[in-house]
């Protein structure tokens, strides 16, 4: 599947790097990037991709790093772990796994080019545990120490946080990695979401998360962070902040006082619907926005919406997701945040139409202070990500790179 044109042939047999023995061709650089733009919500433009090389690039050699590591280490991933993540990506797309290929097909998506980094990430995963599982285990003591200090906040103010990590491996790098995040913080003002970019580009575990990780409490972090936290407010986005091993980008998602009893953060159960503009003549504008208006104006249940969706000739809404309110962009959480369950909200204005959304299901969270299996966890899953960044430092170090992109 996914065989490259004529026009694509040539950029095969363009060397983009050399890792080891290992090449990354201009191909595999195009179709990453093409992905990342997909996920990120960018637009695929010439000025996109120039942003966006770089970055892209260096998480390609660092995936080939990986996977070279695990080969020496007699490490694989099974058919069955890469069809579980393929699983979940059709789950999150609303389409079954027997039409994944269809699926990436339709947005214009290598399929090798997704198998790639989910192969990389597992095995990578595999390396780092056959390797640190045992030494980073937490102690007794050190959990109760947490716990203690968790007790001890009480009354002060608590970040709902979600991060971006880029690792300075040496000083050379510390122009470049700052360059970096500063394109990263760029590319989440043109439209991208936060938590895609950390996905596909954090060095730190909390990736895996879209990047939250969670309540902090004011005092627990690294006094650069604590201090930038303090001077934002919530929705805002921090500019680069360099600590002791590289840079962070922080999204204060929401600030409370620690012991509070107000809910942190509400889950939403949501769907929507997409009216498409049509060949964006007035005549069509005006029967997009007649449909908006039938929709928000005649429906008081999801049951309704969809089939009064279907009754105006548009695709049915998917299956409601449960997300956090916190999680949602800015425009929707203003939309969404006080609907009443059944209401649909007030059309959002998208770039190529409008999208109606309805929330199906509402469930609150009360803050509550972490168990001790929770903080074991968090303890473990922070030296796992410590170790797995200076493994991954000393690849680079010792690898022969030749970059020629």
């Amino acid at each position: 599947m996914f065989l490259p044109t004529y026009s694509a042939a040539q950029d095969v047999l363009r060397i983009a790097a050399v890792v080891n023995d290992d090449v990354i061709s201009f191909y595999d650089l195009s179709a990453r990037m093409r992905m990342v733009m997909l996920s990120s919500g960018l637009q695929d433009t010439p000025e996109m991709r120039q942003r966006l090389k770089d970055q892209v690039l260096r998480r390609l050699i660092d995936e080939k790093l990986q996977l070279q590591e695990a080969k020496r280490n007699n490490i694989s991933v099974p058919q069955s772990e890469i069809d579980e993540a393929l699983g979940e990506i059709a789950k999150r797309n609303n389409v079954g796994l027997d039409r994944i290929d269809d699926f990436f097909r339709s947005v214009g998506v290598d399929r090798s080019t997704v198998v790639d980094q989910i192969e990389a990430t597992r095995a990578w995963d595999k390396v780092v545990f056959r390797r640190h599982g045992t030494n980073a285990r937490a102690g007794d003591e050190e959990i109760e120490e947490v716990l203690q200090r968790i007790e001890q906040a009480r009354g002060k103010l608590e970040y709902l946080v979600s991060e971006i990590f880029l690792a300075v491996d040496s000083p050379e790098d510390e122009a470049q990695i700052r360059q970096e995040a500063r394109r990263l913080i760029d590319q989440i003002r043109q439209g991208a979401t936060f938590g895609s970019v950390a996905v596909q580009f954090s060095q730190a575990a909390s990736a895996a998360t879209q990047g939250n990780i969670g309540w902090v409490k004011q005092g627990q972090l690294d006094p650069e962070i604590d201090n930038a936290l303090r001077t934002l407010q919530p929705g805002e986005m921090s500019a680069p902040i360099r600590t002791s091993t590289g840079y962070y980008i922080l999204h204060l998602r929401k600030r409370a006082e620690s012991g509070a009893t107000e809910a942190e953060d509400g889950a939403l159960e949501i769907t929507q619907v997409f009216i498409g503009s049509g060949d964006g003549s007035a005549a069509a504008r005006e029967k997009q926005a007649n449909a908006a208006r039938t929709l928000v104006g005649s429906v008081n249940s999801c049951a309704a919406f969809s089939e009064k969706a279907q009754e105006l000739g548009l695709k049915a809404p998917p299956t409601p997701k449960a997300l956090q309110l916190s999680d949602l962009a800015p425009a929707v959480q203003k939309v969404v945040k006080d609907l009443p369950i059944g209401k649909p909200g007030t059309p959002i204005k998208t770039p190529n139409g409008l999208a109606v959304m309805i929330v199906c299901g509402r469930e609150e969270v009360k803050p509550a202070v972490p168990t001790r299996e929770q903080v074991r966890n968090t303890l473990e899953r922070q030296r796992m990500d410590m170790l797995q960044r200076r493994d991954l430092r000393d690849l680079r170090r010792s690898a022969y790179l030749d970059v020629r992109a």
